[in-house]
């Protein structure tokens, strides 16, 4: 039985669709990034130990996030570095937003290592509920 596709995300870019920006794939140092949609927004979440907030930045330029970076090396704390395997320098990422992100009310923390975006979506993207009331059974 033929796999049925699953639902078309309007961030196909992050998994190597149409439309791609640069990723881990085109540079060592760009960050992964997990993504996930809820009814209210998108939660961006960027993985960059050794980088502080003070050092990074987040710029969105006409739907397109970019997170700038940098890491930087750790002292050998009074001994010579025998194997050195995590690259350090300036890292960037850009992702494309979808078209109903409301960028302006974008919300970032860094914690632990991961840098989190909240995008929400804009209001008439999101939908709303409208709720019904009894009627009188006298009114028509």
């Amino acid at each position: 039985m033929p796999k049925t596709p699953g639902p078309r995300l309007p961030v196909a870019f992050i998994l190597g669709g149409e439309g791609a920006l640069p990723g881990p794939a085109s540079h060592p140092l760009a960050p992964p990034v997990d993504v996930v949609e809820s009814p209210s927004g998108w939660r961006l979440v960027f993985e960059i130990p050794g980088s502080v907030a003070e050092r990074t930045s987040i710029e969105v330029k006409e739907r397109v996030v970019i997170v700038r970076g940098e890491r930087r090396r750790t002292e050998g704390e009074g001994g010579v570095f025998l194997r050195l395997e995590r690259a350090t320098g300036p890292f960037e990422r850009a992702l494309e937003l979808p078209e109903d992100a409301d960028a302006d009310r974008a919300t970032a923390f860094y914690q632990d290592g991961l840098l989190v975006l909240d995008v929400p979506k804009r209001a008439a993207a999101r939908g709303r509920n409208i709720p019904i009331r009894r009627g009188d059974s006298e009114a028509t």
